[in-house]
């Protein structure tokens, strides 16, 4: 178990690699030096049933040298995740992350930098249904522009008898500095029923509706559904169906079906 004791780690990792190309006409040196320097802790807090940690903070620096062209870049991360009782049916985790970055070429640099946070919530408790869920939230920032996203997410899984039963929804929205915006739902929804050892029976759907601030809307939606059944070594049969939807500055729809039916007909040939 890492999270048993305390314990502080320190990486250091080098690489360095070195090519000639020559031809009778051009004669091209490649290499490049990779350097990285990381140091990570966790462990846990009071006790490893209560609360646990890691964290860490890494260093790269690369060289590029092809003929003469140099060019250098140096990644800065930062990283922390944490979870609040761990092994009990109600665990919660945060994370947070940064990444700075800046390459240089010449008379020209580039400088970006990218934070990204988060948290995740359980709920596993045997008489309900298993849930899952996730918010995330990123921004990248350049010389030229700023991004922002985020999206959350829910996940419910849930086994009744010989059924299996999860739906997945997803919420996201993303905003530019230019004044772009957009945002997207989607719903998944999936059911597996065992009916028998020989016999199996699957359903699912899925919509997808996204807009953005230009006035643009559009919409997916698709469903399926599947049997299979081998009651027998002479007797098996599957049938799929599926129905798909779209709708933009149109509407498209269609639907697909296949089927196979077989029987395997035997007499056992015997002489006296």
């Amino acid at each position: 178990d890492p999270y048993a004791y305390r314990t502080l780690i320190g990486t250091l990792y080098f690489e360095y690699e070195k090519s000639n190309y020559i031809t009778d006409q051009y004669k091209i040196k490649n290499s490049h030096l990779t350097e990285r320097y990381q140091i990570e802790t966790k462990g846990n807090l009071v006790s490893r049933r209560l609360f646990i940690y890691d964290f860490d903070t890494s260093y790269t620096n690369v060289n590029y040298d092809t003929s003469g062209t140099k060019m250098e870049t140096d990644d800065i991360d930062y990283r922390v995740k944490t979870t609040f009782l761990p092994n009990s049916a109600i665990p919660l985790t945060l994370h947070g992350s940064r990444a700075e970055s800046t390459s240089s070429s010449g008379n020209k640099t580039n400088t970006g930098t990218t934070t990204a946070y988060g948290l995740e919530w359980r709920l596993l408790v045997r008489t309900l249904p298993n849930l899952q869920l996730t918010h995330d939230a990123t921004e990248t920032e350049s010389a030229n522009a700023k991004n922002n996203t985020t999206a959350s997410n829910l996940n419910i899984y849930k086994d009744i008898g010989p059924t299996t039963n999860e739906v997945f929804l997803r919420k996201s929205n993303r905003k530019s500095s230019s004044g772009d915006r957009s945002s997207s739902r989607q719903i998944n929804a999936t059911h597996d029923t065992k009916v028998s050892k020989s016999t199996s029976f699957s359903a699912g759907g899925s919509r997808n509706d996204s807009e953005d601030n230009k006035g643009s809307k559009k919409t997916h939606e698709g469903y399926s559904f599947s049997l299979n059944s081998a009651p027998s070594m002479d007797f098996r049969q599957e049938h799929d169906y599926a129905y798909y939807k779209t709708s933009d500055d149109g509407r498209r729809d269609g639907s697909t079906y296949s089927g196979s039916l077989s029987y395997k007909v035997s007499k056992r040939l015997s002489t006296r």
